[in-house]
């Protein structure tokens, strides 16, 4: 996130902005390019991506870095689980009335399965709890690392260039993207790996700078990245760890997606799968 040549909206823009939307006269031909990025930007690192309030401890993260409440997503699941009951028991009973209202549930269920805004969100293993210092009361971020402070609700230009945030797995240490880059720069000169090595996705194992806990060079999510190839690196991650039948925490999955059920085995093989396809070293 950041350097990837996008543009950010001046203070003047953010105040025009709130008062339109405030007053009610807020069209889609009135917002710009750069007010409708911030408003996204804003509303990503301050509030929680399936309630819309704002960000509250504890806090979790789905595999392409966006947070939520966690509280919301149990809510959010144990409505979903509900939800997928009421259909299966629906759809027992139209069996039984013929073909035509068979039809028509199923015109239904496609419907209701299209509307689910995270459909990847299955189970809290699809999640990583942060191990962040995240002050609810002013809205900021404190990296351990570097004691540098992100404030999530600010309205100054620099304050928002400056959410760079990301996070390892499994232990969900949250740290700021500069210093973590340049700790990664020291493993892989530790391993010799070259810059060639790295663009073509060569991880190292490492500890977690912050706890120590082991993890790789692959498991490090941007929070909120506008880059969209960390966007593909991320979505390439999550694909190879559902083959290695893996979760994005690195937990073992208990169902694959077509509802049967996975051979469980070593969870430890099944990292080395995964160690496989990153090419750890």
């Amino acid at each position: 996130m950041g350097n990837d040549g996008g543009t950010i909206p001046s203070r003047k823009e953010i105040l025009n902005f709130t008062q339109r939307k405030l007053g009610g006269v807020l069209a889609k031909s009135d917002v710009s390019k750069k007010e409708r990025e911030l408003w996204k930007l804003a509303g990503a690192f301050g509030y929680c991506q399936l309630s819309h309030k704002r960000l509250s401890k504890p806090i979790v993260s789905d595999y392409m870095g966006r947070l939520f409440n966690k509280e919301d997503v149990i809510l959010y699941l144990i409505a979903k689980r509900k939800r997928k009951k009421a259909r299966k028991s629906k759809k027992s009973k139209e069996l039984k009335d013929g073909s035509d209202e068979k039809k028509r549930h199923n015109a239904k269920e496609d419907t209701s399965e299209d509307s689910d805004p995270f459909p990847h969100l299955r189970t809290m293993k699809d999640l990583v709890e942060l191990n962040i210092e995240y002050n609810e009361h002013d809205g900021t971020v404190k990296c351990p690392l570097s004691g540098k402070v992100f404030h999530l609700r600010s309205e100054k230009d620099n304050d928002i260039n400056q959410l760079q945030l990301c996070y390892l797995v499994p232990c969900g240490c949250t740290v700021g993207k500069e210093i973590l880059d340049q700790y990664l720069d020291v493993e892989y000169k530790k391993a010799h790996v070259s810059a060639n090595k790295r663009k073509s996705r060569c991880y190292v194992k490492m500890r977690c700078p912050v706890c120590g806990s082991v993890t790789c060079g692959g498991d490090i999510v941007d929070i909120n990245t506008r880059d969209d190839t960390e966007k593909e690196r991320l979505a390439e991650r999550m694909r190879d760890l559902e083959d290695s039948g893996l979760t994005h925490s690195l937990k073992p999955q208990r169902k694959a997606s077509d509802g049967h059920t996975k051979r469980k085995g070593d969870p430890k093989d099944n990292i080395k799968k995964d160690a496989k396809k990153q090419k750890l070293i």
